[in-house]
């Protein structure tokens, strides 16, 4: 699964947004919480370059601009409790990817 999401993560465009949902220390713990919330279709998970590649993040969504990203931000707060997605672009996911 994480090839998976690497691939769909890699095909972006880098000048999108994404919503950073959470950023957790086992792959383990990502993947549950994707399923954890399966009415969200588009998340996604990837090995994050800090702490030595001990480090996944969670990300939900392709967003044409920052100001999308930030409304779809507003509307899933309430599902998703005392989380703040974190608006970021696609281009810094990239950085960020442990390849």
């Amino acid at each position: 699964e994480l090839q998976e999401d690497m691939l769909w993560i890699k095909s972006r465009d880098k000048n999108h947004y994404t919503l950073q949902l959470l950023g957790v220390s086992t792959e383990e713990s990502a993947h549950n919480y994707i399923l954890r919330h399966k009415e969200l279709k588009s998340l996604y998970f990837f090995q994050n370059k800090k702490s030595q590649g001990q480090w996944y993040s969670v990300i939900y969504g392709d967003y044409a601009n920052k100001e999308k990203a930030l409304e779809a931000s507003r509307r899933l707060r309430s599902s998703l409790g005392k989380l703040k997605p974190w608006v970021r672009s696609f281009d810094g996911v990239h950085a960020d990817l442990l390849e």
